[in-house]
Protein backbone atom coordinates (compact mmCIF):
# COMPACT_ATOMS: atom_id res chain seq x y z
CA UNK A 1 0.00 0.00 0.00
CA UNK A 2 1.12 2.95 -1.01
CA UNK A 3 2.21 6.16 1.94
CA UNK A 4 3.95 8.42 -0.24
CA UNK A 5 1.22 11.16 0.19
CA UNK A 6 1.57 14.07 -2.05
CA UNK A 7 4.39 14.50 -5.00
CA UNK A 8 7.45 16.12 -3.26
CA UNK A 9 8.62 19.75 -3.93
CA UNK A 10 10.62 19.87 -6.93
CA UNK A 11 9.68 16.57 -8.06
CA UNK A 12 8.01 18.06 -10.96
CA UNK A 13 11.61 18.99 -12.53
CA UNK A 14 12.61 15.28 -12.86
CA UNK A 15 9.32 14.44 -14.88
CA UNK A 16 10.39 14.73 -18.08
CA UNK A 17 11.74 11.42 -19.96
CA UNK A 18 11.23 9.56 -16.64
CA UNK A 19 13.37 9.85 -13.19
CA UNK A 20 16.53 7.53 -12.75
CA UNK A 21 17.59 6.86 -9.28
CA UNK A 22 20.32 4.70 -7.95
CA UNK A 23 19.72 2.85 -4.37
CA UNK A 24 22.18 1.05 -1.90
CA UNK A 25 20.72 -1.20 0.26
CA UNK A 26 17.50 -1.49 -1.10
CA UNK A 27 17.43 -5.17 0.91
CA UNK A 28 18.05 -3.33 4.01
CA UNK A 29 15.00 -1.95 5.86
CA UNK A 30 14.99 2.02 4.76
CA UNK A 31 16.37 1.00 1.24
CA UNK A 32 13.40 -1.51 0.33
CA UNK A 33 10.52 0.80 1.41
CA UNK A 34 12.00 3.40 -0.07
CA UNK A 35 12.52 1.37 -3.38
CA UNK A 36 9.27 0.50 -3.42
CA UNK A 37 7.83 4.32 -3.10
CA UNK A 38 9.95 5.53 -6.40
CA UNK A 39 8.73 2.50 -7.91
CA UNK A 40 5.46 3.33 -7.29
CA UNK A 41 5.87 6.54 -8.10
CA UNK A 42 7.23 5.93 -11.34
CA UNK A 43 11.05 6.24 -11.22
CA UNK A 44 13.46 4.04 -13.07
CA UNK A 45 15.70 2.64 -10.29
CA UNK A 46 19.22 0.45 -10.24
CA UNK A 47 19.16 -1.24 -7.18
CA UNK A 48 22.85 -1.62 -5.96
CA UNK A 49 22.82 -4.54 -3.44
CA UNK A 50 25.41 -7.13 -1.73
CA UNK A 51 22.98 -9.93 -2.26
CA UNK A 52 20.61 -9.76 -5.08
CA UNK A 53 18.77 -12.49 -4.16
CA UNK A 54 17.06 -11.18 -1.18
CA UNK A 55 15.49 -8.67 -3.61
CA UNK A 56 12.42 -11.30 -4.26
CA UNK A 57 10.20 -10.41 -6.19
CA UNK A 58 11.15 -6.78 -6.22
CA UNK A 59 14.02 -7.74 -8.35
CA UNK A 60 11.45 -7.76 -11.19
CA UNK A 61 10.59 -3.98 -11.38
CA UNK A 62 14.50 -3.11 -11.05
CA UNK A 63 17.48 -2.71 -12.71
CA UNK A 64 20.03 -4.86 -10.20
CA UNK A 65 23.80 -4.33 -10.02
CA UNK A 66 25.81 -6.67 -7.15
CA UNK A 67 28.26 -4.43 -5.20
CA UNK A 68 29.67 -5.46 -1.84
CA UNK A 69 30.75 -2.08 -0.14
CA UNK A 70 34.09 -3.58 0.94
CA UNK A 71 35.00 -3.69 -3.28
CA UNK A 72 35.80 -1.29 -5.56
CA UNK A 73 32.48 0.62 -7.57
CA UNK A 74 32.11 -1.45 -10.61
CA UNK A 75 31.97 -0.29 -13.98
CA UNK A 76 27.58 -1.36 -14.39
CA UNK A 77 27.45 0.59 -10.99
CA UNK A 78 29.28 3.67 -12.27
CA UNK A 79 27.67 3.93 -16.04
CA UNK A 80 23.94 3.76 -13.94
CA UNK A 81 24.75 6.56 -11.91
CA UNK A 82 26.23 8.90 -14.58
CA UNK A 83 22.55 8.30 -15.99
CA UNK A 84 20.46 8.65 -13.08
CA UNK A 85 19.13 12.22 -11.30
CA UNK A 86 19.71 11.02 -8.39
CA UNK A 87 21.66 8.37 -5.93
CA UNK A 88 20.25 7.48 -2.54
CA UNK A 89 23.14 6.19 -0.80
CA UNK A 90 21.20 4.14 2.29
CA UNK A 91 23.47 0.81 2.33
CA UNK A 92 25.43 0.87 6.11
CA UNK A 93 26.24 -1.26 8.81
CA UNK A 94 25.16 -0.38 11.85
CA UNK A 95 26.33 -3.02 14.49
CA UNK A 96 29.37 -5.21 14.26
CA UNK A 97 31.69 -6.49 16.69
CA UNK A 98 34.86 -5.40 14.74
CA UNK A 99 35.05 -1.18 15.00
CA UNK A 100 37.33 -1.36 11.84
CA UNK A 101 34.64 -2.85 10.08
CA UNK A 102 32.29 0.27 10.32
CA UNK A 103 34.97 2.34 8.99
CA UNK A 104 35.25 0.10 5.80
CA UNK A 105 32.11 0.38 5.00
CA UNK A 106 30.37 3.46 6.09
CA UNK A 107 32.94 6.04 5.42
CA UNK A 108 35.17 4.82 2.61
CA UNK A 109 32.45 3.11 0.65
CA UNK A 110 30.80 6.33 0.96
CA UNK A 111 33.67 7.82 -0.48
CA UNK A 112 33.89 5.44 -3.39
CA UNK A 113 31.21 5.85 -4.25
CA UNK A 114 30.62 9.68 -3.91
CA UNK A 115 33.64 9.99 -6.40
CA UNK A 116 32.16 7.85 -8.87
CA UNK A 117 30.04 10.46 -9.07
CA UNK A 118 32.47 12.96 -10.28
CA UNK A 119 31.35 14.14 -13.26
CA UNK A 120 28.10 13.59 -13.22
CA UNK A 121 25.02 14.87 -12.57
CA UNK A 122 23.29 12.82 -10.01
CA UNK A 123 22.52 14.34 -6.98
CA UNK A 124 24.59 12.44 -4.11
CA UNK A 125 22.27 11.71 -1.49
CA UNK A 126 23.74 10.28 1.71
CA UNK A 127 21.36 8.21 4.59
CA UNK A 128 23.92 9.02 7.58
CA UNK A 129 22.48 9.05 10.90
CA UNK A 130 21.94 11.03 13.74
CA UNK A 131 24.34 9.08 15.54
CA UNK A 132 27.00 11.26 13.28
CA UNK A 133 25.76 14.35 15.40
CA UNK A 134 25.81 12.75 18.77
CA UNK A 135 23.13 12.99 21.68
CA UNK A 136 22.17 16.44 22.94
CA UNK A 137 23.81 18.10 26.15
CA UNK A 138 20.41 19.19 27.82
CA UNK A 139 16.76 18.83 26.78
CA UNK A 140 17.05 20.77 23.82
CA UNK A 141 17.18 19.19 20.14
CA UNK A 142 20.06 19.92 18.32
CA UNK A 143 20.45 21.85 15.08
CA UNK A 144 22.41 21.20 12.09
CA UNK A 145 25.05 23.85 13.22
CA UNK A 146 25.90 21.88 16.42
CA UNK A 147 29.01 20.48 16.82
CA UNK A 148 29.07 17.05 16.45
CA UNK A 149 30.01 14.89 19.28
CA UNK A 150 29.55 10.98 18.00
CA UNK A 151 29.11 8.68 20.76
CA UNK A 152 30.18 5.48 19.18
CA UNK A 153 32.11 4.47 16.51
CA UNK A 154 28.90 3.87 14.09
CA UNK A 155 28.27 7.63 14.49
CA UNK A 156 31.80 8.36 14.01
CA UNK A 157 32.20 6.34 10.76
CA UNK A 158 28.74 8.44 9.76
CA UNK A 159 30.46 11.62 10.29
CA UNK A 160 33.90 10.90 8.41
CA UNK A 161 32.07 10.29 5.66
CA UNK A 162 29.46 13.25 5.54
CA UNK A 163 32.90 15.45 6.12
CA UNK A 164 34.66 13.82 3.01
CA UNK A 165 31.71 14.74 1.11
CA UNK A 166 31.00 18.21 2.33
CA UNK A 167 35.22 18.86 2.19
CA UNK A 168 35.14 17.52 -1.37
CA UNK A 169 31.54 18.63 -2.86
CA UNK A 170 32.99 17.93 -6.27
CA UNK A 171 29.22 17.01 -6.96
CA UNK A 172 25.82 18.32 -5.47
CA UNK A 173 24.89 16.20 -2.70
CA UNK A 174 22.33 16.37 0.24
CA UNK A 175 22.86 14.48 3.77
CA UNK A 176 20.09 13.09 5.53
CA UNK A 177 20.54 12.29 9.42
CA UNK A 178 17.18 10.58 10.27
CA UNK A 179 16.56 9.58 13.87
CA UNK A 180 15.66 6.80 15.59
CA UNK A 181 13.42 4.58 12.75
CA UNK A 182 10.63 2.28 13.47
CA UNK A 183 8.26 0.58 11.47
CA UNK A 184 7.58 -2.78 9.36
CA UNK A 185 10.66 -4.76 8.59
CA UNK A 186 12.99 -2.91 11.14
CA UNK A 187 14.65 -6.40 12.95
CA UNK A 188 16.06 -3.81 15.75
CA UNK A 189 12.65 -2.10 17.06
CA UNK A 190 11.12 -5.53 16.63
CA UNK A 191 13.09 -6.39 19.48
CA UNK A 192 10.95 -4.49 21.58
CA UNK A 193 7.71 -5.32 20.70
CA UNK A 194 8.51 -9.16 21.62
CA UNK A 195 9.54 -7.81 24.75
CA UNK A 196 5.88 -5.59 25.06
CA UNK A 197 4.35 -8.50 24.02
CA UNK A 198 5.88 -10.63 26.80
CA UNK A 199 4.35 -7.64 29.26
CA UNK A 200 7.82 -6.06 29.83
CA UNK A 201 8.49 -2.35 29.59
CA UNK A 202 12.19 -1.94 30.27
CA UNK A 203 13.41 1.09 31.64
CA UNK A 204 16.74 2.38 32.38
CA UNK A 205 15.61 4.89 34.59
CA UNK A 206 18.64 7.63 34.79
CA UNK A 207 18.69 7.34 30.71
CA UNK A 208 17.19 7.80 27.58
CA UNK A 209 14.76 10.56 28.94
CA UNK A 210 13.71 11.84 26.03
CA UNK A 211 14.75 10.79 22.03
CA UNK A 212 13.66 11.39 18.62
CA UNK A 213 11.90 9.08 16.27
CA UNK A 214 11.11 9.22 12.63
CA UNK A 215 8.32 6.54 11.29
CA UNK A 216 9.71 4.87 8.26
CA UNK A 217 7.06 6.17 5.55
CA UNK A 218 7.34 9.86 7.09
CA UNK A 219 11.47 8.50 6.63
CA UNK A 220 10.77 7.87 2.95
CA UNK A 221 9.06 11.06 1.87
CA UNK A 222 11.77 13.21 3.29
CA UNK A 223 14.22 11.39 1.20
CA UNK A 224 11.97 12.27 -1.84
CA UNK A 225 11.82 15.75 -1.06
CA UNK A 226 15.73 15.97 -0.45
CA UNK A 227 16.27 14.26 -3.88
CA UNK A 228 14.55 16.99 -5.39
CA UNK A 229 14.39 20.30 -3.77
CA UNK A 230 16.29 22.57 -5.48
CA UNK A 231 17.57 24.32 -1.70
CA UNK A 232 18.45 20.99 -0.39
CA UNK A 233 22.01 20.80 -2.63
CA UNK A 234 25.11 21.06 -0.23
CA UNK A 235 23.41 20.88 3.37
CA UNK A 236 22.44 18.60 6.00
CA UNK A 237 19.17 17.59 7.22
CA UNK A 238 17.90 16.38 10.56
CA UNK A 239 14.86 13.91 9.70
CA UNK A 240 12.72 13.68 13.02
CA UNK A 241 9.20 13.59 14.11
CA UNK A 242 9.09 17.31 15.55
CA UNK A 243 7.63 15.63 18.92
CA UNK A 244 10.41 13.92 21.15
CA UNK A 245 9.10 10.79 22.89
CA UNK A 246 10.58 9.04 26.34
CA UNK A 247 11.18 6.01 25.63
CA UNK A 248 9.07 4.83 28.39
CA UNK A 249 5.72 6.14 26.06
CA UNK A 250 7.33 4.98 23.19
CA UNK A 251 6.86 1.09 24.79
CA UNK A 252 3.85 2.22 26.37
CA UNK A 253 2.32 3.66 23.40
CA UNK A 254 3.37 -0.03 21.95
CA UNK A 255 1.23 -1.95 24.51
CA UNK A 256 -1.36 0.09 23.92
CA UNK A 257 -1.76 -0.27 20.16
CA UNK A 258 -0.96 -4.39 21.06
CA UNK A 259 -3.83 -4.43 23.41
CA UNK A 260 -1.24 -5.98 26.24
CA UNK A 261 -0.96 -4.94 29.77
CA UNK A 262 2.86 -4.40 29.94
CA UNK A 263 4.65 -3.45 33.80
CA UNK A 264 8.04 -1.44 33.54
CA UNK A 265 11.15 -2.88 34.55
CA UNK A 266 13.77 -0.58 35.50
CA UNK A 267 17.49 -1.60 34.75
CA UNK A 268 20.49 -0.60 36.17
CA UNK A 269 23.02 1.02 34.28
CA UNK A 270 25.25 -1.85 35.93
CA UNK A 271 22.64 -4.27 34.29
CA UNK A 272 22.87 -2.74 30.94
CA UNK A 273 26.83 -3.17 31.03
CA UNK A 274 27.06 -6.39 31.82
CA UNK A 275 24.06 -7.04 29.13
CA UNK A 276 27.21 -5.39 26.59
CA UNK A 277 30.09 -7.36 28.37
CA UNK A 278 27.68 -10.48 27.38
CA UNK A 279 27.47 -9.49 24.05
CA UNK A 280 30.65 -8.91 23.36
CA UNK A 281 31.06 -12.64 24.41
CA UNK A 282 28.17 -13.45 22.55
CA UNK A 283 29.73 -12.01 19.47
CA UNK A 284 32.95 -13.68 19.82
CA UNK A 285 31.28 -17.32 19.94
CA UNK A 286 28.73 -17.10 17.25
CA UNK A 287 30.13 -14.68 14.52
CA UNK A 288 27.04 -12.92 15.06
CA UNK A 289 26.29 -8.71 16.76
CA UNK A 290 23.64 -8.88 19.42
CA UNK A 291 21.89 -5.18 19.64
CA UNK A 292 23.35 -4.44 22.82
CA UNK A 293 27.56 -4.93 22.97
CA UNK A 294 30.38 -2.48 24.15
CA UNK A 295 30.22 -0.36 21.21
CA UNK A 296 26.85 0.27 20.83
CA UNK A 297 26.59 1.13 24.92
CA UNK A 298 27.82 4.59 25.08
CA UNK A 299 25.30 5.39 22.77
CA UNK A 300 22.33 3.33 24.64
CA UNK A 301 23.25 5.14 27.47
CA UNK A 302 23.32 9.27 26.73
CA UNK A 303 20.18 10.53 28.20
CA UNK A 304 18.72 13.14 25.36
CA UNK A 305 18.88 11.34 21.65
CA UNK A 306 17.64 15.01 20.24
CA UNK A 307 17.33 16.91 17.31
CA UNK A 308 15.40 19.28 15.33
CA UNK A 309 13.68 18.73 11.94
CA UNK A 310 13.08 22.69 11.20
CA UNK A 311 15.34 23.12 8.23
CA UNK A 312 13.37 20.31 6.88
CA UNK A 313 9.91 21.94 7.52
CA UNK A 314 11.31 24.95 5.96
CA UNK A 315 11.30 22.84 2.61
CA UNK A 316 7.79 21.86 2.96
CA UNK A 317 8.03 18.65 4.63
CA UNK A 318 5.41 17.29 7.01
CA UNK A 319 5.01 14.51 9.32
CA UNK A 320 2.24 12.46 8.18
CA UNK A 321 2.07 9.81 11.55
CA UNK A 322 1.82 10.82 15.33
CA UNK A 323 4.04 8.24 17.12
CA UNK A 324 0.25 6.81 17.79
CA UNK A 325 -1.19 6.47 14.38
CA UNK A 326 2.70 5.16 13.05
CA UNK A 327 2.44 2.46 16.07
CA UNK A 328 -1.48 1.63 14.83
CA UNK A 329 -0.48 1.52 11.34
CA UNK A 330 2.53 -0.72 11.81
CA UNK A 331 1.63 -3.46 14.38
CA UNK A 332 -2.22 -3.47 14.88
CA UNK A 333 -3.08 -5.34 11.61
CA UNK A 334 -0.81 -8.35 13.51
CA UNK A 335 -1.41 -7.60 16.88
Amino acid sequence: MRQGGARAVGESRFEEGGVRAVVTGATGFVGRHLTEALLERGWHITAAVRRPQRLGALADALTVVRWDATEPVPEALRQAIHKANCLFHVAGLIKTPDAAQFYRVNTAATVKLYDACRGSKCRFLFVSSQAAAGPAFRPVPLSESAIPRPRCHYGLSKLKAESYIRSSAHTPFVIARPSLVFGPGDAETAQLVRVVRLGFIPAVPAHLRLLSVIYVYDLVNALVLLATHPDAVGKVFFVAHPQPVSMVRFLKEMAQVLGRSARRINLPCSFMELAAYGGDVLARLTKTTPSINSHKLPHILARWWLCSPKRLMRLGWRPRFSLKNALAHWLAPSG
